[in-house]
């Protein structure tokens, strides 16, 4: 199931985030845990420029996993997504970082 953490804007999310939900939905579930989008467009980040600010990723709690299951999540996240997105195992506070950043393919 996704959800979002009360006040987490997602109006003007890009397509490829949106799209990207859907798998992130799907892999959590695959692990039979609930998807929560902790941030979304907007809010306050440490990089000044964040890919949050123009739509461009999001932040998935991560706090109800396990190491393991972290691990294979971000590992099956990484080649359902692809090499255009980048998914960030962030410390502080724990959560995954999913940005969508497109790599020249030649």
């Amino acid at each position: 199931m996704l959800s979002f953490k009360k006040g987490v804007k997602i109006a003007g999310l890009m397509p490829e985030i949106l799209t990207a939900l859907d798998v992130i939905e799907e892999v959590y579930a695959k692990f039979k845990h609930d998807c929560v989008v902790t941030s979304g467009r907007g809010d306050k980040h440490s990089a000044r420029f964040s890919r949050h600010y123009f739509g461009g990723a999001v932040d998935i709690r991560t706090r109800q996993l396990t190491l393991a299951t972290r691990r294979k999540i971000q590992g099956l996240l990484k080649e359902r997504l692809g090499p255009d997105y980048n998914i960030i195992y962030e410390t502080r506070p724990v959560h995954f970082h999913i940005g969508y950043k497109p790599k020249y393919h030649a």
